[in-house]
């Protein structure tokens, strides 16, 4: 395993995988110094990938992977929800994980009252990017499934029309009321109401 620096100066990770083909990894950079210290935490890392770690430390690491190409508030959201799984799964070793434990975290998220389906579909793609950054860096072989709950869309409310007589008599002016007539008698949204021009109207 050693450094390489390429033709358009970038450093790159030159290393053999356990098939022994040839494999390069950019540092994506061009300090010497920075692709110095990218080589030494790969190197740690590739050793470390053929240990059995806890589900913490591998979180860390995924944690520490994702902090130069994601926003604070992303971090944040990918720190809450693995730490859940973790604790879920009481830190289990991550070779130990399978898919019934998956399936498992996903029907605790679906018994929990607070989680609509859709939050449980976020958090489980969360988990899914998760186990995708494990199986590239070879801290496991196995694939899981990640099943999507089905969302329901609720239907839309429709103002009744004493809700609507009730709404008029709460605009005072005459323009926003010509609106708000519009918009009950068409269906046509406030934005598409306010652009209306004389040659969107057919008088025939």
């Amino acid at each position: 395993m050693f450094l390489n620096k390429r033709d358009n100066g970038y450093w790159q990770i030159i290393y053999y995988n356990e098939k022994g083909k040839r494999t390069a990894v950019s540092t994506k950079t061009k300090n010497f110094n920075m692709a110095s210290v990218k080589f030494n935490e790969f190197k740690k890392d590739y050793l470390l990938c053929g240990k059995d770690l806890f589900l913490n430390e591998v979180i860390e690491k995924f944690l520490n992977y994702r902090e130069s190409n994601s926003s604070r508030s992303t971090l944040i959201h990918f720190k809450s929800t693995l730490n859940e799984f973790s604790v879920f799964l009481s830190n289990k070793r991550i070779k130990k994980i399978i898919q019934e434990d998956i399936n498992n975290y996903s029907i605790f998220l679906f018994k929990k009252k607070e989680n609509e389906p859709s939050a449980i579909n976020v958090k489980m793609s969360r988990v899914k990017i998760f186990f995708d950054f494990v199986l590239k860096y070879k801290y496991i072989n196995e694939t899981f499934d990640f099943a999507k709950i089905r969302v329901t869309e609720k239907e839309r409310e429709f103002l009744t029309f004493e809700e609507f007589k009730k709404l008029l008599q709460y605009c005072k002016n005459k323009d926003m009321q010509d609106i708000v007539v519009i918009a009950f008698l068409t269906g046509l949204r406030i934005s598409e109401v306010v652009n209306l021009t004389w040659d969107n109207i057919d008088f025939n």
